[in-house]
């Protein structure tokens, strides 16, 4: 049995976050075990470029550490969309000559998602966390490649029955998984009562 007692990375940089509890490995193992969850944080980088650095995972079984070099390459751009297409309004007298509900009475839209890094996106897939489901349903969705610079109708966004029940409130958001980055596109319901003043 092996126990694993620390992993540290070197050097310090709040980019990078380790996820790491002791933990003790069985010999004879046919399968890796994970160890840890480490994640990279581009957004807390201050310059673009390729970033490096060392984990040490410590045993007691050894005085050795065992060092598992990192890198990671950040790109300036991002991924942006049109930030009414997945905002719906639940209301019970929609007015489509109202300009501010103009954007969100729609029951179903598509997600325009622009590519602003400079080399192409492709994006693997975009799911929805289960409390997400009552309220809307995803369009056929097929991997897909989106040019530097280009945008594209990536999913159909639709409203279920099933949001018009009960309070009509979510704060979601819609995963995309891409080559590149991972992104959470908000997904939001609102309900609002919309009547005539005397």
């Amino acid at each position: 049995v092996i126990s694993l007692t620390s992993l540290v990375a070197t050097p310090v940089t709040e980019a990078l976050a380790v996820d790491f509890q002791p933990i003790k490995v069985l010999p004879e193992t046919l399968q890796p075990v994970a160890v840890s969850t480490v994640t990279f944080d581009p957004s807390l980088v201050s310059q673009d470029g390729v970033q490096s650095g060392k984990l040490l995972l410590k045993s007691t079984n050894s005085k050795y550490k065992v060092t598992v070099p990192w890198t990671a390459t950040v790109l300036k751009g991002g991924l942006h969309w049109n930030t009414t297409a997945a905002r719906f309004l639940l209301t019970d007298n929609p007015d489509p000559e109202d300009p501010s509900h103009q954007h969100v009475i729609s029951s179903s839209r598509p997600l325009k998602i622009t590519n602003q890094f400079a080399v192409a996106v492709v994006v693997h897939s975009v799911k929805m966390p289960p409390e997400a489901e009552t309220f809307f349903e995803l369009g056929p969705f097929k991997p897909t490649v989106i040019g530097a610079g280009e945008t594209v109708e990536l999913i159909q966004v639709s409203l279920k029955p099933g949001a018009w029940l009960g309070s009509r409130q979510l704060d979601s958001h819609l995963s995309l998984d891409t080559n590149l980055t991972n992104v959470q596109v908000p997904l939001r319901s609102e309900e609002r009562r919309v009547g005539k003043e005397c």
